[in-house]
């Protein structure tokens, strides 16, 4: 085997390791964005919420009164109602979740679907005047 044979194939074996720790390196990164908070908030006066918890069940008996966050946000934006609302009803019911999610306005998943439901013509009552922009960290 002459020389250059030599260099390029420890060459071949060391871009593989690196390319491998790369790739494990982006797939961490990707699961640390997927799990962690969004930091571009400042928490409010709630504190931040994961969860979303009433005194009656959201959708249906079957998931209690306790709800995750990400999973309840979802089901709203699949709900009939939200996708035939107007672009402003869309973005009010954006925005009341995210001041839920940061502890802002709503001091309870209950003022959280109160202000969703009416905002969507589901419910009865008004919707909540929400904080927007909310506090970022920059």
């Amino acid at each position: 085997m002459s020389f250059v044979e030599n260099v390029w194939k420890g060459t071949k074996r060391r871009l593989g390791f690196y390319g491998g720790l790369l790739v494990v390196g982006a797939a961490g990164y990707g699961v640390y964005q997927i799990i962690s908070p969004d930091a571009r908030y400042l928490p409010g006066p709630y504190g931040v919420r994961d969860t979303v918890v009433t005194s009656y069940p959201i959708w249906d008996s079957s998931d209690g009164n306790s709800i995750s966050y990400s999973t309840h946000y979802y089901r709203t934006t699949q709900w009939t109602a939200y996708k035939t609302a107007s672009d402003s009803d869309r973005r009010y019911v954006d925005r009341a979740f995210l001041n839920y999610r940061w502890g802002y306005t709503f001091a309870d998943g209950n003022a959280l679907e109160d202000s969703v439901n009416a905002r969507l013509g589901t419910g009865y009552g008004s919707a909540a005047q929400i904080q927007w922009p909310l506090p970022t960290e920059e």
